[in-house]
């Protein structure tokens, strides 16, 4: 009988181990999917981020070149 306990208890704490497993498993897999996410969207940003600052100096460059042309206007 003690060896049929103890079998009993042996098997417990091996569906335990494999609940545990499984479950730690499944938040890596989680966290893996989180960080791909994550540098997609960075990634987004960043492209996003670039876009805005080549239309801001493209912007400043035509100011600039208008301001010039004013002036060269003027002078004319």
């Amino acid at each position: 009988m003690a060896k049929t306990r103890e079998l009993d208890l042996k098997k417990k704490e091996l569906e335990m181990a494999k609940f545990e497993e499984s479950r730690i498993e499944d938040n890596n897999d989680r966290m893996k999917n989180g960080m791909s996410d994550t540098q997609f969207h960075l990634k987004h940003v960043e492209h996003t981020h670039n876009m805005q600052l080549m239309t801001q100096r493209t912007y400043t460059h035509m100011v600039g070149r208008m301001k010039a042309d004013l002036i060269a206007a003027k002078i004319k």
